[in-house]
């Protein structure tokens, strides 16, 4: 019954340092591109922030103004503030603010 226990408290825990890492505010800084047709990780278009070392799916209401269905904005360098949570193998931004980045 302890081990049982124990394996529970452990799982809880685990769960909840994940929960608090995805709530952290992260800033990055990158190119809005196409999730499907520029970088080919989704099977429809969807927003996403191409950054030096990763490629961020973007989620939230920020992201409406910039994305709509197959309208394809001119990729812009922005600057995006929001959680980084991992689905499968996509790092999801869950936009709270974006930005046009200064030049």
């Amino acid at each position: 019954m302890k081990t049982v226990l124990s394996i529970i408290v452990m799982s809880a825990a685990a769960g909840a340092l994940m929960t608090a890492v995805a709530d952290e505010s992260v800033t990055v800084t990158g190119n809005l591109v196409c999730a499907h047709c520029d970088v080919g990780i989704e099977s429809k278009c969807a927003t996403a922030l191409k950054a030096t070392d990763a490629v961020y799916l973007l989620d939230g209401a920020a992201v409406e103004k910039f994305f709509e269905g197959d309208e394809h904005e001119d990729v812009r360098t922005v600057t995006a503030t929001g959680a980084v949570s991992k689905v499968g193998d996509n790092s999801v931004l869950t936009a709270t603010k974006i930005e046009a980045a200064e030049s």
